[in-house]
């Protein structure tokens, strides 16, 4: 494999690329503060997640029709809606067209949400979603019938930066 997830780094044909908080910011222009981005848990009921689900879910569908519903006057609703759907569709995207409710923990409070650092999660995310990938591309050489699957999480932003550079 070609990418070190503890060196953060993506070695291909004597290239290198390293990357770092800095790298994350300038991509997604989002915040770099000293505080972590606080998770939900599964377990946990925040009284939030009940405005975004539809059934026991979050689809991405239901929460843009909920920001086009939302008034003008609503202006934290409409903030953090939007952020809920940039990390579900652009940030960090999952593969099942859902967003991820676990983030309202972070984003209840949309005045303190540039405090946290939102690069050095976002890294984290993609590093973890890259061992996830290692591990599944191993099994697939080892399988008598590999199995597809598709990548989510924060790793597609390493993607497009890693074509660019071979």
């Amino acid at each position: 494999m070609h990418t070190n997830h503890i060196l953060r780094e993506f070695h291909y044909k004597n290239k290198s690329i390293n990357f770092s908080k800095l790298m994350v910011k300038r991509i997604f222009n989002v915040p770099s503060g000293d505080r972590p981005v606080k998770l939900l848990k599964k377990s946990d009921e925040h009284v939030l997640c009940n405005i975004y689900k539809e059934g026991n879910r979050a689809p991405i569908a239901h929460v843009i029709k909920l920001l086009k519903d939302c008034g003008n006057e609503d202006k934290v609703m409409i903030n953090r809606t939007w952020a809920l759907i940039a990390l579900a569709t652009v940030v960090c995207p999952g593969t099942g067209n859902m967003v991820n409710l676990e983030y309202l923990s972070s984003l209840e409070d949309m005045h303190s949400m540039h405090d946290l650092a939102w690069d050095k999660h976002l890294l984290t995310r993609a590093m973890e979603e890259v061992v996830v990938f290692q591990e599944k591309k191993r099994m697939q050489v080892t399988a008598e019938n590999p199995v597809e699957f598709q990548i989510c999480s924060c790793l597609p932003m390493l993607a497009d930066h890693i074509y660019g550079s071979c």
